[in-house]
């Protein structure tokens, strides 16, 4: 039952068309035309193509074996200062924590469903323990992230790199990027609020 109601509720397409949704109602023809012409460049191409293969989950080993390999031939600091740049303009630590803490939400109130009224935390207890997992997320998530970063760009030259973060650091880099996270966000936000009202169905059985 628990499978099933994780793919259903989380499933892609249901997140794309809710971000796609975001996107349409905060659409600004401005940030729309100069994104698309850098999307649509083969660097912008490049570029993606990158990252859709540096976020495979299938990557865990390789990535953890290409961290420890940091030890004795680490990463060329002006090449690390970019690739912070791209990861930083893209706001990825923020909204990776806080989908952490979207997707934790439901599973807290699903227990509490399953205990006494009086024994069940209140709002604010709930909002206490998720600010400490922001906190104990943020550290370790960045250097995972970072770490990604370096291994999907690692077929990059430092002048791609650089433009590419040019482009991130732009108005419409920026517009972009945050419309894309806060659609996500709220994507999740409402399939979590999906999924913690089943849970909730299946405690009070």
């Amino acid at each position: 039952w628990l499978s099933h109601a994780m793919r259903e509720t989380f499933s892609a397409e249901r997140l794309r068309g809710s971000v796609e949704a975001h996107l349409l109602e905060k659409y600004d023809p401005a940030i729309a035309k100069e994104s698309l012409e850098f999307l649509r460049t083969p660097l912008g191409r490049r570029m993606t193509q990158m990252e859709i293969a540096g976020g495979s989950p299938e990557l865990e080993q390789t990535l953890s074996a290409y961290a420890d390999g940091f030890q004795t031939h680490p990463p060329p600091q002006e090449r690390l200062k970019v690739v912070i740049r791209i990861v930083r303009a893209k706001n990825v630590v923020p909204t990776g924590v806080e989908s952490v803490a979207i997707l934790t939400e439901p599973v807290v109130y699903a227990i509490n469903a399953s205990t006494p009224p009086a024994d069940q935390p209140t709002h604010q207890d709930v909002a206490k323990l998720l600010d400490g997992l922001r906190k104990e997320l943020r550290e370790p998530l960045a250097r995972a992230i970072l770490v990604r970063a370096l291994y999907a760009y690692r077929d990059a030259s430092d002048d791609e790199l650089g433009r590419y973060a040019a482009f991130l650091e732009s108005a419409a880099g920026q517009g972009l990027h945050d419309r894309m996270n806060l659609g996500m966000l709220l994507a999740l936000r409402e399939a979590s609020a999906t999924l913690a009202g089943r849970f909730g169905e299946i405690f009070q059985q």
